[in-house]
């Protein structure tokens, strides 16, 4: 396994920095990639210096911007950045075949083929973000390790523009070393779980076993395990193409089905889902509502819409109706999440679809 080599590209704040890029009196400034607060906008991504005030994609518009009053709103260019990404995908297949997109700005290289050890890798790496840059003007950030889950942590590291090797031999030192939070399928809320029984970093987590894991987190947690010990069999896939995707939250306090909470959530996840179908010039007509409870227990639902839609809000309507029918106790609600289940072109602008539940 140690004898692969892959890389992951990370593209640095990629939306906001192609903003940046082409509007001079942006530069240096927080700015965020969104619709307006009178929309109900979201953050779908922000620069640097917005970051530094707490902003985040995913947050409210309004939110952003109390945060920081001073901050640059900019509304979502979807055809530039596809265009720019275009150009980062050719630039990228030019170094390898066996590149695998995950979003407009991320992916995956193998380049084992290419490499016999790891300092033609590295020089190959950072060949590759001088001639993102020169082709671009943008910086990425750059992941080499032997498998996806170490090069994907790597990316991370020293962000933005960075590079950063994550060896055969010094990955356990750098696990140990990783808060938590860092590592890919621990999000905040699952940081929040582990930071309570005491656990900071991977050197705490690796004293958990596999049952352990488990017990606190089901499947992901067996994922979990096998990662931050160097052991991750996915392969680069250069044909891989999305099935479906989707969004999920997790709320910091357990809700009520008819809370504000649960209603502002489920508002953001189909703004951010409808985002990504622009993104790929999408739009879906079969859709699933997942529902966590307070107990992890879960329910799920999947409904059909009479017309494929990329329109956040009819989506969000029928999921509400859904929502209503799935749960109709006091139960309190700890995760959820909305997926599309199928893609198509789109056909028309009629937005006035109906329900039809499965």
């Amino acid at each position: 396994m140690a004898t692969n080599r892959i890389l992951h590209l990370d593209m640095d704040a990629f939306y906001a920095s192609i903003e940046q890029r082409d509007q001079p009196r942006y530069r240096g400034k927080p700015l965020i990639v969104a619709r307006p607060a009178a929309e109900r906008g979201v953050v779908s991504a922000c620069s640097y210096q917005a970051r530094a005030f707490g902003i985040h994609a995913g947050m409210p518009t309004a939110v952003a911007v109390r945060k920081c009053p001073t901050l640059v709103v900019v509304p979502p260019n979807l055809d530039l950045y596809k265009d720019v990404s275009r150009t980062i995908m050719s630039v990228l297949r030019q170094f390898t075949k066996r590149v695998e997109p995950l979003a407009f700005d991320e992916a995956y290289l193998d380049v084992s083929d290419r490499c016999p050890d790891w300092t033609s890798a590295l020089e190959l790496a950072s060949t590759l973000k001088q001639t993102i840059f020169e082709w671009t003007n943008l910086t990425c950030s750059v992941g080499v390790s032997f498998n996806k889950f170490l090069a994907k942590l790597a990316s991370c590291y020293q962000k933005p523009d960075g590079l950063t090797f994550i060896s055969p031999t010094n990955f356990p030192l750098f696990i140990e070393q990783t808060p938590v939070t860092k590592f890919y399928g621990i999000g905040d809320v699952t940081g929040n779980t582990l930071r309570q029984m005491g656990i900071f970093t991977g050197k705490e987590l690796m004293r958990l076993d596999e049952a352990t894991l488990v017990r606190l987190f089901r499947k992901r947690g067996s994922v979990i395990y096998q990662c931050i010990r160097g052991i991750d069999e996915r392969k680069v896939d250069n044909n891989r193409q999305s099935k479906s995707y989707g969004k999920e939250y997790t709320f910091a306090q357990d809700v009520n089905a008819r809370s504000d909470e649960l209603d502002e959530a489920l508002r953001n996840l189909t703004i951010l889902l409808c985002d990504r179908l622009t993104q790929n010039g999408h739009q879906t007509q079969r859709l699933l509502l997942k529902v966590r409870f307070a107990d992890f227990n879960e329910t799920s639902k999947r409904f059909t819409l009479e017309q494929p839609t990329d329109y956040a809000s009819v989506i969000e309507e029928t999921t509400k109706l859904v929502l209503q029918r799935v749960v109709r106790d006091s139960r309190k609600i700890r995760r959820i999440g909305v997926y599309a289940l199928d893609f198509a072109l789109p056909l028309s602008l009629n937005t006035n679809s109906q329900l039809s539940l499965l």
